[in-house]
């Protein structure tokens, strides 16, 4: 073999490619996966990052992560319910909220919706939850984005349990939907279908069967 080429020794030069074939390397090294973080079940909620930059690429040097970095302003945090919140609306408190990344774009809110067993159709009983989880919701929601200059764009995704129960509850929550009028980065409001093991696990897939979706007004 001939010296033309590189041996197996020699660093590929990363640096010496133009910066749209590095953005396309960075890009293809997005973590779209959504990796949870273990916060423990006393602050109520979970919380989970996606498009965040691995530790292991942030060290890499300082160029690498600074460019990197660039390409990762999608980031986005999901909040997850870990409790029931019904239940004596009047006590409800904000959950403690987890430290979120500065560089956040996106927040996503998947929680847990209840209308409360004695729940009657018309929507006006003093025994009916949702009102109180709403409003729960909302000041949580506000608290993070008050923080957060950074966060763009809001998603809520609220899930009704799979019960005979789940029309009247949609329906409830529908009446109420008004409580998340003019919320700042509010893009999609939608309730979604929660299943009796999803429930019981607290897991709330995104792609859970859509109920009902409310027109956002900014």
């Amino acid at each position: 073999m001939s010296g033309d080429y590189a041996s197996d020794s020699e660093a590929f030069d990363l640096f010496g490619l133009p910066r749209e074939l590095r953005n396309a390397i960075y890009d293809a090294m997005l973590d779209v996966s959504i990796r949870e973080l273990d916060f423990g079940t006393s602050a109520g909620v979970r919380l989970a990052v996606k498009y965040a930059m691995t530790v292991q690429l942030a060290l890499v040097g300082r160029q690498f992560s600074s460019e990197c970095r660039e390409r990762y302003r999608g980031i986005c945090v999901v909040l997850k319910d870990t409790k029931s919140w019904f239940g004596d609306t009047r006590r409800l408190t904000l959950p403690s909220i987890p430290t979120i990344p500065s560089a956040v774009a996106g927040l996503e809110m998947r929680m847990n919706i209840q209308a409360g067993s004695d729940h009657n159709s018309t929507c006006d009983s003093l025994n009916c939850w949702i009102p109180g989880e709403f409003k729960l919701h909302r000041e949580t929601a506000e608290a993070i984005l008050a923080r957060h200059d950074s966060i763009r764009s809001l998603a809520m995704y609220l899930y009704i349990s799979d019960s005979d129960r789940q029309a009247q509850d949609l329906r409830c929550a529908l009446i109420n939907q008004d409580m998340f009028k003019n919320l700042r980065c509010l893009k999609s409001l939608a309730f979604r279908r929660q299943t009796v093991v999803e429930s019981n696990n607290w897991e709330f897939p995104a792609s859970s069967e859509v109920l009902a979706s409310c027109e956002v007004k900014l």
